[in-house]
């Protein structure tokens, strides 16, 4: 039997959890067709000496926002640089289909307050030629991928569609509700992986309104629950807890709601270890829904494999958009913003409001100076608020505004507001990932946490085997999510593939560059130790160098590719 590429020699560790083995792994055109020891070389058109290399399954990001990115940037990085074959967009209840084209700045708008995307890159960066939810994926189709895209319906594009501008202000009437149905079943008639939401309140959307999501009935969301669970297939993912690592009691109702209508796996966000929570809180989430997981559900929380944190100026503040007294400040001009922060009256609201349980509630000390434009500015770099209230005898509350204006609002703030263990990355009712991939694009990038996990957290901390990181890396995201053919080193499975040596691969520091339409500013993270990175039998990267082509596809969920 002729291969059209044969990778020799390599650790096989195939995305099932069992050990691995040294193994030969044959292609033929977009399959894998062998996975034997000793196959012969004769008969392969193309050979990859994978000899001290680990072979495993392309990984699969599947909490991504890549909506408008993937336009531009066929490589999708720079998630592609740390061996992902294979994202999921769309999550959090935003997107850019379907779209009127008298909501495109709508859509855009939401974008901008809810994933901290830049206004003027995606007014440079996105060419609508869509408007259905099946256009927007053959636009992408036809300008060419390097990985594989699926999708998540968003919540808000859809009600937007179906309601208008009302959406923002109440739930769908019965005929509304109708259309919004049909039009989600069209969706995944499509191929999408089912719809996503939030119920943050500090996700608001454009001028500042809440986003159309927020908005949708329980008899809405009973709906679209419904189609997934006629079709039996689909999943859901939801933005849920105000406080990351905690479930309320309206939230866990919501969840389990979802859950037993959709009889589908819902993965939610998030969990954390907030730094002023008591030692394990999160654990008390996951007990709580553990019964349904002994019913056959599957209602994962979404954790990361590293710390996260928030950078943002107050020109663009979007982790303070659950406070009332901030929904003003959003989609204002410079000046208007300045005179509200430098108010007592704002500043007053605002110390009222942090009394109350939200993303933020007062931790200076984990928020530190981390840019400035203002050469005079920089010792403040690195400092937190907490021990730059003391040096200067000023209040946090104040001195943060007042550094933010000192520097004309240009000023970006670093906010670490969670950190994960061992036990969080390894429990059974976990699903690991939540890179934003394409979020927040100037202010921080976090999508290299695969390479992360592998290096880091596999080679130097020994938190997990690498058999199980590879495991909850690619088979775990497949199963909840339905990617098709993917996930695994099988014969006949498709030929998404990572080639890597286990003492080096590892993720880099974040950098800034200027590679966005416009010449906007964005962060990357590089990767090391990655030899081959293999999308539908073709290589994609070879050593970091991409070897010219482009052999990623639009995922259907409905069907085999």
């Amino acid at each position: 039997m002729r291969y059209d590429l044969l990778l020799k020699g390599g650790m096989v560790i195939d995305g099932t959890g069992r050990p691995g083995f040294v193994a030969d792994v044959a292609i033929n055109g977009d399959r894998i067709v062998a996975v034997e020891p000793n196959l012969a070389t004769r008969e392969a058109s193309k050979i990859l000496d994978a000899s001290g290399l680990t072979i495993c399954p392309g990984f699969i990001d599947h909490h991504t926002h890549y909506d408008a990115q993937v336009l531009w940037d066929p490589l999708v990085t720079s998630s592609s640089w740390h061996g992902v074959t294979s994202i999921i967009m769309g999550n959090c209840g935003v997107g850019l289909a379907p779209c009127k084209p008298e909501d495109r700045e709508a859509l855009v708008g939401d974008l901008v307050n809810v994933e901290g995307m830049s206004l003027d890159v995606l007014q440079k960066g996105v060419q609508w030629s869509w408007e259905s939810i099946g256009q927007y994926l053959n636009a992408i189709a036809t300008s060419g991928l390097g990985v594989n895209v699926g999708l998540m319906a968003p919540l808000s594009p859809l009600r937007q569609y179906v309601l208008g501008n009302e959406s923002k202000e109440r739930g769908a009437n019965a005929q509304e509700l109708q259309r919004l149905t049909a039009l989600f079943r069209e969706a995944m008639d499509a191929g999408v992986f089912g719809f996503s939401t939030t119920v943050l309140p500090q996700h608001l959307g454009f001028q500042g309104r809440p986003l159309p999501c927020r908005l949708a009935s329980r008899e809405e969301l009973h709906a679209l629950a419904g189609v997934l669970k006629d079709l039996k297939r689909g999943c859901i993912e939801i933005a849920l807890t105000r406080s990351p690592g905690m479930l309320s009691d309206d939230e866990y109702e919501l969840l389990t709601f979802l859950v037993t209508q959709s009889e589908r796996p819902v993965t939610w966000l998030g969990l954390l270890q907030k730094p002023e929570a008591p030692p394990d809180a999160w654990k008390s989430a996951l007990q709580r829904i553990a019964p349904y997981f002994d019913r056959g559900y599957l209602p994962l929380g979404q954790v990361p494999c590293h710390y996260k944190s928030a950078r943002f100026s107050l020109q663009r503040p979007f982790i303070f958009g659950n406070f009332d007294c901030w929904k003003q400040v959003f989609d204002r001009p410079l000046a208007e913003q300045k005179q509200m922060y430098a108010s007592a009256e704002f500043r007053s609201a605002f110390r009222e409001e942090m009394k109350q349980p939200r993303l933020f509630t007062g931790q200076w000390n984990n928020m530190s100076v981390f840019t400035v434009e203002k050469p005079e500015l920089r010792p403040l770099l690195e400092k937190d608020l907490t021990t730059l209230g003391q040096e200067q005898r000023k209040d946090p509350v104040d001195l943060f505004f007042d550094l933010a204006l000192d520097d004309d609002l240009n000023m970006q703030f670093l906010y670490e507001f969670g950190q994960v263990n061992q036990e969080m990355i390894t429990h059974p009712y976990t699903l690991v990932g939540l890179s934003d991939g394409g979020a927040h694009a100037d202010m921080r990038c976090e999508a290299g946490y695969s390479t992360y996990m592998l290096g880091t957290i596999v080679r130097d901390r020994q938190m997990l085997p690498l058999e199980e990181a590879i495991r909850r890396l690619t088979s775990v995201p497949a199963q909840v999510f339905g990617v098709p053919l993917r996930g695994t080193v099988a014969a006949g499975m498709i030929a998404d593939l990572v080639v890597f040596d286990q003492m080096t691969v590892n993720c880099g520091k974040q950098e800034a560059v200027r590679d966005f339409p416009g010449g906007g500013l964005r962060y990357i993270e590089k990767s090391t130790g990655i030899a081959q990175t293999i999308v539908n039998g073709k290589v994609l990267f070879s050593h970091g160098t991409v070897q010219n082509e482009l052999p990623g596809r639009v995922l259907r969920a409905n069907r085999e590719q």
